[in-house]
């Protein structure tokens, strides 16, 4: 997955936005407001199909955004993969088909294990049997791993959640606690168990924790990670905000969102989490009304028309712009905080490896040498260029490389693609005067000079016409 998160491919991830939108839009569709034509039946079976359609698509769209050969094959391991995960899946999770997300995460893990050229390793007769098998197995032990952390969350909710509990502010881990139980598709559990244990007074923030906090922090917090990025991927979060206001009542696109942030920015997942938490104290303290009923609560999606109004009363209006500013300021603080860790990280003179000084980052020209070493000299590049504060360096070994000290001259560990050896340094203001003194010391290795002195060609002496040789000169 670390392939998708490459600023080479930021474009290419756009297409996971299709089926989060082929979802939400047909989930409305067949709402009974929308269709109304349709028997209960037909739209339950319709949901269901595409319950668990779309997110096979997503998982396809995966193997299609990843670089590779052999196209055909990746997209029939992962779509195998996810079918053969979801009958599993089944008979330990009775809510797998309604919302299969941890099939989503197995299959996609296969991409993990496959070497440079995808799938080579399965057809070369000479390679070894574990090389050719774990695209094959490891989708099987994710997928039991993480049937055995749900269960096991499930057994702590059953044994934690008595009724003590549930008068208690100490059950405010019980609304993040939903969050990453819905990013795993099994939420079901502590819907039930809340609906059974959770005082009057306690249901109402519970509800409101989950409920507002899916439909106003989760854009909020993608939007404010999207202002604090650079590049391709403020496109990409920005989009992906879009869709989750779109979608936000879905389950099933819900859950897919959450395992983006998870794979790709834990730390936005976390922030989410702790947004959760202060609703949740923040709708104790306004004694607000529930914005719906548990049994409501994303089972698996949330029918707004039994919802309050957003704006239903002066309580409900304070939680919705609480939800929406307190992303935004602990986004802000996290972009910061990252900020400053990364200029004290280079200005440790005690963790720079060897021959590298802080006062490198002052002087181009010292930093130009520091890369140049780091990347193992000149005959490991192959052409270097600079985007938008980083640096693209395609390299021909990556075993030169000092990993290091091009962490300690970077402003973020650096990324490498291995497939195309295309490695990512995040440098900073001087990233386009280092590109280009490198690529000049790359086109004249040697130090020649621009104009250099024009030598003469070559001519021969012949003797003038009126010259005559007399061979008694050389008679002795």
């Amino acid at each position: 997955m670390r392939r998708l998160n490459n600023p080479e491919y930021q474009q290419r991830n756009l297409l996971l936005l299709l089926p989060l939108t082929g979802l939400a839009v047909l989930t409305w569709l067949l709402d009974s407001r929308v269709t109304p034509g349709l028997d209960m039946l037909t739209r339950q079976a319709l949901l269901s199909f595409i319950r668990t359609l779309f997110p096979c698509l997503f998982a396809i769209t995966v193997a299609l955004i990843v670089p590779g050969r052999y196209l055909i094959a990746r997209v029939s391991l992962v779509t195998g993969t996810y079918f053969l995960s979801l009958l599993l899946a089944r008979y330990f999770l009775e809510d797998a088909l309604d919302n299969p997300s941890i099939c989503v995460l197995a299959a996609v893990t296969s991409m993990l294990v496959l070497p440079e050229n995808d799938d080579e390793v399965l057809l070369n007769r000479s390679a070894q049997l574990t090389d050719r098998l774990m695209p094959l197995v490891l989708p099987f032990i994710v997928l039991l791993s993480l049937i055995i952390v749900i269960k096991q969350i499930e057994a702590f909710v059953l044994i934690s959640f008595n009724e003590a509990f549930g008068k208690s502010l100490l059950s405010v881990i019980f609304a993040p606690l939903f969050l990453v139980l819905q990013a795993l598709g099994s939420q079901e559990i502590l819907n039930d168990v809340a609906t059974l244990r959770y005082e009057s007074d306690m249901v109402s923030p519970f509800v409101n924790a989950v409920s507002i906090t899916s439909l106003f922090s989760l854009p909020t917090v993608i939007l404010a990670k999207a202002f604090f990025s650079q590049g391709a991927p403020r496109l990409f979060l920005t989009m992906l905000a879009m869709v989750s206001v779109m979608s936000a009542s879905v389950g099933t696109c819900s859950s897919l969102i959450y395992i983006l942030l998870i794979i790709f920015w834990p730390g936005t997942f976390a922030i989410l989490l702790f947004c959760s938490i202060i609703t949740y104290l923040n709708s104790y303290a306004l004694s607000a009304l529930a914005f719906t009923t548990i049994p409501n609560l994303y089972t698996p999606d949330i029918d707004l028309s039994q919802a309050l109004p957003f704006f239903y009363s002066q309580e409900l209006h304070t939680l919705e712009a609480a939800a929406v500013f307190m992303p935004l300021i602990f986004v802000a603080l996290s972009s910061l905080i990252s900020r400053d860790t990364g200029t004290l990280r280079h200005s440790r003179h005690d963790l720079a490896p060897a021959g590298l000084r802080p006062e490198l980052q002052n002087s181009p020209d010292l930093s130009t040498l520091a890369f140049l070493r780091a990347l193992g000299g000149l005959s490991n590049l192959v052409s270097v260029r600079s985007e938008d504060g980083a640096l693209f360096i395609t390299i021909v070994s990556p075993e030169k490389l000092h990993v290091a000290s091009l962490d300690a001259l970077s402003l973020s560990y650096p990324e490498y693609d291995r497939i195309h050896r295309l490695l990512a340094l995040a440098v900073g203001d001087h990233s386009d005067l280092i590109a280009k003194k490198l690529t000049a010391l790359m086109e004249n290795e040697f130090g020649e000079q621009e104009h250099e002195i024009v030598v003469p060609e070559s001519f021969k002496i012949r003797p003038m016409p009126h010259v005559h040789h007399s061979p008694r000169l050389y008679q002795g």
